[in-house]
């Protein structure tokens, strides 16, 4: 059986198309924002083998403050909410997007990933798919010592520290590709580069 992490779940599209295609899979899926709970929640009634929570994932397990991004008619999926703030000046193809305007703070729950594996006896991750808008290079420090257990993924993160749509923002190619290589991985891809931003595709 195959196990599949979706950290930043969003509406659960990537997740639920696992348990689509491979009914005989796992999927662990992690999505603070509450206007995706119920749909989320919904689905893990239906699949037993879809697991939801409803926790933001850092680099420490607390209570955090949540950033809701929903666009100011409420209209968009809330892809851009996220634990950091937005920067004051976007770059310039992100300006003026509705959904990059926050219009809601909430206090979640987070969680490392060390915490959440050692908690549930998680000892393989087949792929872990992490898009947490800013954040992941955090998620993965969080596997502190069990960063092992992960086989391949895929991550968000910036081209550059110059084009971050957050503050304080450090995951960026370089940050991540570093700590990547450093922990015996490999970057088999970078994909879905736009304006700023790619998806690196890793594996060990």
């Amino acid at each position: 059986m195959k196990v599949y992490f979706d950290v930043g779940a969003n509406n659960g599209s990537w997740g639920i198309s696992k348990i689509h295609s491979e009914p005989d899979c796992v999927v662990y899926a992690f999505e603070p924002n509450p206007k995706f709970k119920a749909k989320l929640e919904s689905v893990a009634n239906h699949y037993p083998n879809y697991k939801f929570y409803p926790y933001a994932v850092f680099n420490v397990s607390t209570s955090i403050t949540f950033n809701i991004a929903d666009g100011t008619d409420g209209s968009t999926d809330s892809g851009c909410s996220s634990i950091l703030n937005f920067r004051k000046e976007m770059p310039s193809c992100w300006a003026n997007r509705p959904d990059m305007i926050k219009t809601q703070e909430i206090v979640v729950d987070s969680i490392t990933m060390k915490d959440f594996c050692s908690e549930n006896n998680i000892t393989r991750i087949d792929f872990f798919h992490c898009d947490v808008q800013g954040v992941d290079l955090q998620v993965l420090e969080s596997f502190e010592d069990l960063y092992n257990i992960i086989q391949a993924g895929q991550i968000e993160c910036a081209t550059n520290p110059n084009v971050t749509i957050y503050e304080n923002q450090t995951s960026n190619r370089e940050t991540c590709t570093q700590w990547l290589l450093s922990h015996g991985f490999k970057i088999n891809q970078i994909i879905n580069e736009f304006c700023g931003e790619c998806d690196l595709v890793f594996s060990k």
